[in-house]
Parts: structure tokens; C-alpha cells; sequence
């Protein structure tokens, strides 16, 4: 079934702080996860992905919709990398794959894939160079695009693709890129395109 629904998040009139939002017939649904939280992603089958504030850690969630009336239900927040205090998942495919980063016991953070109806998520490190990243897309292959950033404000964009993480720069020609540095990337699609973003 393809649930027609934006997600997203919005400021409270109460509070002025941002809570994650589900479209629903008439009128935005706050999803009812306190404030700060954040909707990321949503699939075709409903499921939505974003971030909250837990007991003082920023943590990683996703939510699948109630069968019936496609209201959101069974909210199951993620686990952390381990060491990790804080996370993000911000983006899901329709098999349900979930992407995103966690922060690392080491003070730094990794981007992560968590598979469909797993526990505990993988870390897809870093290219070379850098130290942190984060992963913004996937597409239906568990392709992963994102960003990585090291010292002295070195940006990489990346591709995870068959268990390897590669410096997206790497692999394009000159010609494609303009001799930019792309230093994100943003989205996948399940037909290879990437959506860059330079410096």
C-alpha cells in the first residue's frame, strides 16, 4: 500500500521548539515524541524515520504505521554505535533499511546503516583523511551516500557500496565535477543517481 505523506517537523506554539510532524487528511499529526524531534524520511509503506531528545540523548527512531488507519504507532528507538550517546537516522528505503549517524565512546561520530528489522546498526566509518561522517541517503541496494569531515575543515562526499566506503571525488571524473570538491552528498536513487553538494 503507498501512503500518500510528508514528514518533517515544525515549531510549537506553546513552546516555540520543533516537533516531528506526519501530513495527515486535514491538518499536520504531531507525532507525539516531545520537543526537540525531528521527522527525516518517510517510505512508501509509512514507516518514518528522525531523531529525539531521550533523557538527554539526541536518539535515533522509527515508527510504523498502524495498518488500519495509517496512524503512526510502535515507536522504537534505535540503538547507539558502541560508546555512542547521541544519533540521527535520517533517511529509509522501502525494504526499510534505516541510515544515518551515531556519536562514538572516542568523541567522534560515524555514519551508520541499521537493515530492516535489525538491532544493531553498522558503522560504515570514514574515507580517508577525515574523521567523522554521516550518511544523508540510501537507496534499495543499501548504496549510502553522506559526508565525511576531517582537520582543518577537509570535506569528502562518500558512497558506502558493497561493504567499501569510497571518497565520492574518487570516482567521478574531472569533466563531471567542474574540479569542484563535492563535500556531501544528499540522496541515491535505486537507479545510481547521486545528489551531490559542493563546498
Amino acid at each position: 500500500m503507498l501512503f500518500r505523506s510528508i514528514v518533517g517537523d515544525s515549531t510549537t506554539t506553546s513552546a516555540g521548539q520543533l516537533d516531528a510532524f506526519k501530513s495527515g487528511a486535514s491538518a499536520l499529526l504531531d507525532l507525539s515524541l516531545g520537543s526537540p524531534s525531528v521527522a527525516a524520511g518517510i517510505n512508501n509503506a509509512g514507516q518514518i524515520v528522525g531523531y529525539a531528545l531521550q533523557l538527554g540523548k539526541t536518539t535515533a527512531f522509527i515508527i510504523t504505521p498502524n495498518a488500519t488507519n495509517n496512524s503512526p504507532t510502535g515507536t522504537n528507538f534505535l540503538a547507539f554505535l558502541p560508546g555512542g550517546t547521541n544519533a540521527q537516522a535520517l533517511a529509509i528505503n522501502q525494504s526499510g533499511d534505516v541510515a544515518g549517524w551515531s556519536g562514538l565512546g572516542s568523541g567522534y561520530s560515524h555514519a551508520w546503516l541499521l537493515a530492516a528489522g535489525g538491532a544493531n546498526p553498522l558503522d560504515l566509518g570514514v574515507v580517508t583523511g577525515t574523521s567523522n561522517s554521516v550518511a544523508y541517503g540510501l537507496n534499495g541496494f543499501r548504496q549510502i551516500v553522506g559526508g565525511c569531515v576531517g582537520a582543518g575543515g577537509l570535506n569528502r562526499a562518500f558512497l558506502y557500496s558493497s561493504g567499501q566506503i569510497h571518497d565520492l571525488n574518487d570516482l567521478l571524473p574531472n569533466e563531471e565535477t567542474n574540479s569542484w570538491k563535492l563535500a556531501e552528498a544528499r540522496g541515491i536513487n535505486d537507479s545510481h543517481a547521486i545528489v551531490p553538494f559542493p563546498p
